[in-house]
């Protein structure tokens, strides 16, 4: 069984807000509130610590991308409202989408070479996994910590203060994380293991593998490169062989280059295809030769 847990190197806290510090009334508001009550846990830490205050889209994106030319290995903590289809929402009434959040967090990540650890304090930022979704790019972080619901502010100070308190006296990220109830820990080692599995269960069972190569064919014969049925009949004997041996170690070497930015994860792909057989068996299907 691979065990995954969030083994990223951090040494400065970005936390970006779209809230005002203190209310209309003139009272301290939640995220005032929250940065009064770490205070004392940030002086007394090795780590260092940035509040970035953002009122539109523009202005959140020139942090991020200012974050990215920095020379540090940043934890990026995001305190807002969101929207579970539109994306952060900014105080000037606009918001940043969490495809174009995911982008700009990517280049983060990357000069980190995949280091990078997000905590949204946001309602839905669990969306931000979309951007997640694209094995053939650099993952945008390495984790991240985000709710899937709606979350109140009393959940957000009571959270963040355990979170900081944990992070700044024990440096402990996994036993900080534990700190959010509402929120769930998405590795990107644990997206890309689950995707390379549905990759086996959908595209090299016996049926899919018939029908990729058949799919191949017709593309040779609409561009009459091939005609001849002898030729066809050859051609399809050796991508079916081809398609056969499913993700090879070299494949899947690549995509892990690419992906996690030199960082080892900690499966190889005999754990995938061990999972994918008992992932098959459990859904009463065949497992291939190829597993």
């Amino acid at each position: 069984m691979v065990r995954f847990t969030a083994r990223a190197t951090y040494n400065h806290v970005i936390y970006i807000h779209s809230t005002e510090y203190n209310t209309t009334e003139g009272e301290i508001g939640p995220v005032g509130r929250v940065l009064e009550d770490i205070e004392p846990f940030i002086r007394s830490s090795e780590l260092g610590f940035t509040d970035y205050y953002v009122r539109n889209r523009s202005q959140l994106l020139e942090v991020l991308a200012s974050v990215a030319q920095m020379e540090i290995y940043p934890l990026i903590h995001f305190n807002m409202h969101g929207n579970e289809e539109l994306g952060l929402s900014l105080i000037d009434d606009g918001f940043c989408d969490w495809l174009s959040l995911g982008d700009a967090l990517r280049q983060i990540n990357i000069r980190t070479r995949n280091n990078l650890v997000v905590v949204m304090n946001v309602c839905f930022s669990m969306r931000i996994a979309l951007s997640l979704a694209e094995i053939n790019s650099a993952a945008p972080f390495y984790a991240v910590l985000a709710p899937e619901r709606l979350i109140t502010d009393g959940e957000i100070e009571e959270a963040s203060l355990g979170f900081y308190r944990t992070l700044f006296t024990e440096n402990d990220l996994v036993e900080a994380m534990s700190c959010f109830p509402s929120a769930r820990l998405l590795n990107s080692e644990k997206l890309f293991f689950d995707a390379m599995v549905e990759y086996f269960i959908e595209l090299c069972s016996p049926g899919a593998v018939n029908q990729r190569a058949e799919s191949m064919l017709l593309r040779y014969q609409r561009a009459h490169i091939v005609q001849s049925e002898t030729e066809l009949a050859r051609l399809k004997s050796r991508y079916k062989s081809q398609l056969k041996l499913g993700l090879t170690k070299e494949h899947l070497d690549r995509y892990i280059a690419n992906y996690f930015l030199g960082k080892t994860p900690a499966f190889s792909i005999r754990d995938i295809k061990a999972a994918t057989r008992k992932r098959l068996r459990s859904l009463g299907r065949i497992v291939p030769d190829n597993l």
